[in-house]
């Protein structure tokens, strides 16, 4: 019965057209147990429309796939004594939206309503929320299979997986190609790091409670080579506990966590294995509709006005400590800061065209500085639109921004900047300008 609604999902997403399956073969010198080397494949499968049709309106527009498809949903298929297998071990979370302004690259800045498609069920049944530090790096996974005496391990990102031994896994890393396990690899390397630290034992209790719960453990990677918005100091890639969410079990799942373990005792559970957490606050809120607003309100212009951080995740919950929904609440702070960081990329597109003989659509540098005023004017004007800040709020992020602008064109002009560092190292370039400007960006 299982393996029949593995097999009903798997045939789900290779005919949904807004749906692609990716079925990868392991390179044959990975060593695993033996029940699963004959035929094994993975298949990831993702969200993925036609002429760059983004994941969020085909979530808006289709119910089944919005109960359906995870951030993450890998399938193994093998064959074991003559007869072909599937599994599905890993099941990220369900996706979730924000409100107005706060999901990246929207053009229009969004809405304040669309987010409770994405409940189980109304936010007003809901009696706490629990806000969690939003991290500001690359969905990352883990669930654990015991095979023929040993851990086999799934994990990496949100659309590409790759499977090894807890035996052998880090050393055969290396042997799977960059294409399309880049960040697979980054990924699974830094939890052999945390396994290292967190001791032998702690990461058989903690493999042991994965395999046997058929849990998947959703992390956030935070790489200090591919930086976003938050300026990152660890040396190297590590990754951060957020939950747990249980594995496909068909769809009409058996209990109420349809979206994720209660984060509260994911959290004590993970940091019992001295595992490093997401860090939470609890906010109650009233059965009476007008002090509940108020609560709801308060904590939502909270999150906006702090500074240096993209801002929390915030889990309605119930009585019973069953999560029904997820909202993305994002500080002014980010969202400002990562407009800037987009409008500053286009000298990346700007000189890559130039350097490589294409038509660009500025003669100079200059003129493409010119012209990113201009736009970052008009970004800046969009964002207050969505998220009422004062006009003199406005004027102090459009000064700094402009002179962002200028710096990163002199730097570049004199060829002291690299310019794909304003893609993946944004942070960093940032911190720089104000360091050496003396200018400050916690804005009031």
């Amino acid at each position: 019965e299982y393996e029949d609604s593995c097999r009903s999902f798997y045939q789900f997403a290779s005919s949904h057209k807004k749906l692609k399956v990716a079925t990868r073969q392991i390179p044959g010198s990975v060593r695993l147990p033996k029940t699963l080397r004959s035929g094994l494949k993975i298949q990831d499968i993702q969200v993925h429309g036609q002429r760059r049709e983004p994941d969020d309106k085909i979530y808006e527009t289709h119910e089944k796939i919005r109960h359906l498809i995870a951030r993450g949903n890998t399938l193994l298929s093998f064959r074991k004594d003559g007869e072909d297998h599937i599994c599905f071990p890993l099941y990220g979370m369900k996706k979730f939206t924000g409100g107005m302004g706060d999901d990246d690259d929207q053009a229009n800045g969004g809405d304040n309503t669309t987010w409770q498609k994405f409940f189980t069920q109304s936010s007003d049944t809901a009696s706490h929320i629990i806000g969690t530090s939003k991290e500001n790096g690359s969905a990352a996974h883990l669930t654990a299979i015991f095979v023929d005496g040993e851990y086999v391990l799934i994990g990496g990102s949100k659309n590409s997986h790759l499977i090894c031994s807890l035996k052998h896994g880090e050393e055969d890393l290396r042997l799977y190609p960059d294409s399309p396990w880049k960040v697979a690899k980054i990924i699974m390397q830094a939890i052999f790091d945390l396994f290292k630290d967190m001791g032998e034992e702690n990461t058989e209790k903690f493999l042991f409670l994965l395999a046997n719960w058929h849990l998947t453990a959703i992390f956030e990677m935070l790489d200090p080579n591919d930086q976003h918005v938050e300026l990152l100091t660890n040396p190297k890639p590590i990754v951060r506990f957020i939950t747990f969410t249980s594995a496909w079990r068909g769809e009409q799942p058996q209990d109420n966590n349809l979206l994720c373990l209660y984060p509260i005792h994911a959290v004590k559970l993970a940091e019992a294995y001295n595992m490093p957490t997401i860090t939470y606050e609890v906010v109650g809120l009233s059965p009476d509709k007008a002090q509940r607003d108020e609560a709801f309100a308060s904590l939502q212009d909270r999150i906006r006005r702090d500074f240096g951080n993209e801002g929390q995740v915030l889990y309605f919950a119930t009585e019973d400590d069953v999560v029904i929904g997820l909202l993305k609440k994002k500080t002014m702070w980010y969202i400002i800061l990562r407009a800037l960081r987009e409008k500053y990329k286009l000298y990346q597109s700007f000189l890559h065209r130039k350097n490589t003989g294409k038509d660009t659509r500025f003669k100079s540098l200059e003129e493409q500085k010119n012209d990113l005023e201009r736009l970052i004017k008009r970004r800046l004007a969009e964002i207050q639109k969505w998220l009422a800040f004062s006009d003199e709020y406005l004027q102090q992020w459009e000064s700094i921004g402009l002179a962002g602008n200028e710096w990163v064109f002199q730097q570049l002009k004199n060829k002291k900047l690299n310019p794909d560092l304003l893609g993946n190292q944004f942070p960093v370039v940032w911190d720089n300008f104000l360091k050496e400007t003396g200018r400050n960006d916690r804005i009031q």
